[in-house]
């Protein structure tokens, strides 16, 4: 059997949690996109917001709450 997933929900690395799961979905239904786990252990996540601009988020990586949120490009702020 084949799963496929939207390129949207795919990650660089494997979402460790369901609670990972949790935040991409919310994510996802704000209007962000291209969302990829860049470091699970630190709690990294990279992410399009709904105006195209890249954004590094943080994530507690005990509470799956975003801690903090920057632009990739210092052009988009």
């Amino acid at each position: 059997m084949v799963l496929l997933l939207p390129l949207a929900a795919m990650a660089d690395e494997e979402m460790p949690s369901e609670e990972y799961d949790a935040l991409a979905a919310k994510l996802i239904m704000n209007g962000f996109t291209m969302l990829h786990v860049v470091d699970a252990e630190r709690g990294i996540m990279s992410a399009f917001d709904t105006e195209g601009s890249e954004v590094m988020l943080h994530v507690d990586p005990a509470t799956r709450q975003i801690t903090n949120m920057a632009y990739v490009h210092m052009t988009d702020e």
